[in-house]
């Protein structure tokens, strides 16, 4: 596979991403509801056409399947409570055990059962159109998928590492200090009236970056994740000031942090998320990109913090191995 083709079968990806999204956002102007854009496809549109062997690809009927589940459960606990702890809780805890008792790697569905709660999304409409626009999405990614194993853009995906298993204390403070992440944004949110502190892609990148280090695409970019998110947030919020909410800002914010990722080599792919939410925020000002930047702080520091004692637990370890 040569050099060129490599980048063929990677700009081929990203194209046929940002022309995705742009579709749904159309058929969202043309239908006038802004729930037919569903923020977490940027994610999963491009993991399926940049990574055509990778988990999501591979399971394209879990990708139609989880999403829809979770937003089915997230609608109904948004319909009968408001928003508080125990519906936090319930969409959040519901979402993730959703997803690992289907044994689904579709992590991102976990944000479309907190989305309709965060957004006051009570219509089974909201569901409805997850299940359309991932059900495309799936085609789309098996339709690239065939073309891409012809020989195009083979050498563009890296191989998976199996990671080794976490120890059993250290998997359940990787839990606890996930549990506190969301916790303490949710309070920072209540304080300061800025909902979005906890907003729907921060349990994704909380979930990667402190309970799945091992695996976690921005793993060498943790300190500069803030930078990152508020960047992208600050594309979406530009893009929808200038061109108002639609294709045109779609095309515009989510291309340009696809751009902006690929320059700095990182894959993460809640940065294109945060790019496109604008898409679905009544009026989106500079608090947006203040309140992703303050979660994602929220999140780095915690890895921070839980990377200081796990050295010391393993040295610990060592210490007492070797007495």
């Amino acid at each position: 596979m040569t050099k060129a083709n490599s980048l063929k079968g990677s700009l081929s990806g990203a194209c046929l991403t940002v022309i995705y999204l742009c579709l749904v956002s159309s058929v969202g102007k043309a239908i006038h509801n802004d729930f037919a854009f569903f923020p977490e496809l940027a994610a999963l549109a491009y993991g399926m056409f940049m990574r055509p062997a990778g988990p999501w690809a591979m399971a394209p009927l879990m990708v139609v399947t989880t999403p829809t589940v979770t937003a089915l459960w997230g609608v109904s606990v948004a319909n009968h409570l408001p928003y508080g702890i125990p519906a936090s809780v319930l969409c959040i805890a519901g979402s993730i055990l959703i997803v690992k008792t289907m044994k689904s790697p579709v992590f991102p569905a976990v944000p479309a059962g907190f989305l309709p709660l965060v957004f006051n999304v009570t219509s089974v409409h909201y569901v409805a159109f997850i299940v359309f626009d991932t059900g495309l999405l799936a085609l789309l990614s098996v339709a690239y998928r065939r073309w891409w194993l012809s020989g195009i853009g083979k050498s563009a995906v890296a191989p998976v590492n199996t990671p080794a298993p976490a120890n059993t204390s250290s998997k359940t403070m990787r839990w606890v200090t996930f549990s506190g992440v969301l916790a303490i944004t949710y309070f920072l949110a209540a304080r300061t009236d800025i909902r979005l502190i906890l907003f729907p892609p921060l349990l994704v990148i909380a979930y990667e970056s402190l309970v799945r280090p091992e695996t976690c695409p921005w793993a060498r970019r943790f300190a500069l994740l803030p930078v990152i998110c508020v960047l992208t947030a600050g594309l979406g919020w530009a893009g929808v000031a200038l061109f108002g909410a639609g294709p045109l800002s779609v095309l515009c914010a989510l291309g340009a942090s696809i751009v902006f990722i690929r320059v700095i080599d990182t894959f993460v792919l809640p940065a294109l998320v945060i790019s496109v939410i604008p898409q679905i925020i009544v009026r989106t000002d500079w608090k947006y990109p203040l309140a992703i930047g303050t979660g994602t702080l929220v999140v780095v520091t915690a890895r921070s913090l839980l990377n200081v004692i796990e050295r010391f637990q393993s040295r610990s370890a060592g210490d007492w191995q070797s007495n």
